[in-house]
């Protein structure tokens, strides 16, 4: 549940405008999160995602755009990395409850064109089979700025 945890609160952050929201960031070591996507449109960057599975990436259903790219494996945005691996989306799920008014049930499931070739740097969110306690502290990850 902990790790569920952590998709649901980049689900959040992701949600959230760009705003000096950031509190205790920093930057992370190239391999502690490898399950961590970025999301771009026309060559931006959207949001982020989690890999949950070789095919499969969890975001939020506001982050839905024509063309999505799925990069895995990135660590600095601002550069190709060797470690880098790019898929386009061949399908979408949203929640069916998803309301883009009020945000409820923001969520989505991506399907990569091709499964994510599992290295250090890629790697799925090992779920947790039991829910912890209520308000139990977590991490939450994205991509942006740690100073101006």
């Amino acid at each position: 549940m902990k790790n569920l945890l952590v998709v649901l609160s980049l689900m959040a952050a992701a949600w959230a405008e760009e705003q000096n929201k950031l509190v205790h960031g920093g930057p992370c070591e190239k391999t502690r999160h490898p399950y961590q996507a970025a999301l771009y449109t026309a060559g931006h960057l959207l949001c982020g995602g989690v890999l949950i599975h070789p095919l499969w990436v969890l975001t939020a259903a506001h982050c839905k755009k024509p063309n999505l790219q799925v990069f895995l494996g990135k660590h600095n945005l601002r550069q190709r990395e060797s470690s880098q691996e790019q898929s386009s989306v061949v399908r979408a799920v949203i929640h069916p409850g998803y309301d883009a008014s009020t945000h409820d049930q923001d969520i989505m499931l991506l399907r990569l064109a091709h499964p994510a070739k599992l290295s250090e740097l890629i790697q799925p969110l090992p779920l947790e089979r039991d829910c912890s306690a209520n308000y139990t502290s977590c991490h939450i990850l994205g991509w942006g700025k740690t100073a101006d």
